[in-house]
């Protein structure tokens, strides 16, 4: 009389339950994954790194099937911020995915005219453009640009009279 121990269907699935790796072991033994490490395409939000198999591997006792485990990390996204031409970097800030940007350098400047005084306004989308840019839910890397308001000079024009009256 001959003994034959019992033989079950060990899987290896990766988190959306496709299949990695499949035997059949013997009762009694160590199973073990031998295929490429899985991995999880990453999101706008988060990329992920293999963590563990769950539940933990384990003597073979009867059929089991191990699901790969991700540890996710959020993204982070750089907001790049320009001089009005894009010509010059005034700074950077990173920030978590869906988190809000701000600029924390010296305020932008653009010098006056004899026609206008410019102020800085906002940050825009594009170079010379007027789409406003409001950092907030910041999803992906961007680049913004100063913008500047434009108030016209206005000037005192007095007549002065030959012995200097006005």
């Amino acid at each position: 009389f001959v003994k034959t121990k019992s033989k079950y269907v060990i899987k290896f699935v990766n988190w959306d339950n496709s299949e990695l790796q499949s035997e059949e072991l013997e009762y009694g033994t160590m199973p073990s994954y031998s295929g490429e490490t899985p991995i999880k395409e990453a999101t706008a939000q988060y990329s992920y790194t293999f963590k563990a198999w769950s539940p933990s591997i384990k003597i073979v006792t009867g059929e089991a099937t191990y699901v790969a485990t991700f540890a996710e990390t959020i993204n982070q996204y750089t907001i790049t911020f320009y001089s009005e031409d894009g010509s010059l970097v005034l700074g950077s800030s990173t920030v978590n995915y869906g988190t809000n940007a701000s600029f924390n350098g010296t305020t932008p400047t653009k010098e006056s005219t004899a026609e206008f005084t410019y102020t800085f306004d906002t940050w825009v989308t594009e170079v010379g453009g007027n789409t406003k840019d409001d950092l907030t839910n910041v999803t992906e890397n961007r680049d913004v640009y100063a913008s500047f308001k434009a108030t016209k000079n206005k000037y005192t024009i007095k007549f002065i009279n030959w012995n200097n009256a006005v």
